[in-house]
């Protein structure tokens, strides 16, 4: 708020450049007139500040807003880093079983090989096996 001399020392000297014109309005005016301009000038200020201080709420919930989607894409980081994680174990496990059914396959071929080795009569009669019966 203004005292007396600031007010004084603004009504005796004409306004500056980006100073509120109307105080080099208030030399003409008188003191009730003044006192009018205060409460205006005041209520303005009143306003303003709470402009300010709506502006600085709302720009705290943005920066909040803005920190809970930092941490979402973070999350979906760690997120996506873990079913890529997954992927190559399942690739692993389906590696492994392919290894395990070709080691089932190389081990039903070679007990077939000597079987007939063993029983070369049979083998003419034996009809060759498909993979459906192998199962």
């Amino acid at each position: 708020m203004f005292d007396i001399h600031t007010i004084k020392d603004k009504l005796s000297r004409k306004p500056s450049q980006g100073e509120d014109p109307r105080i080099g309005e208030a030399r003409r005016l008188n003191r009730e007139q003044l006192l009018s301009l205060l409460v205006s000038i005041s209520e303005e200020r009143d306003e303003l500040r709470d402009q300010v201080r709506d502006l600085t709420r709302q720009l705290e919930e943005e920066k909040k807003k803005n920190q809970d989607r930092l941490i979402r894409i973070e999350n979906a980081g760690s997120i996506a880093q873990a079913a890529l994680e997954v992927n190559h174990i399942f690739e692993d496990a389906q590696k492994a079983a392919d290894d395990y059914l070709a080691s089932l396959r190389a081990a039903a071929e070679e007990s077939e090989r000597n079987r007939r080795e063993e029983d070369p009569q049979n083998e003419d009669e034996a009809e060759p096996q498909t993979e459906e019966e192998a199962k």
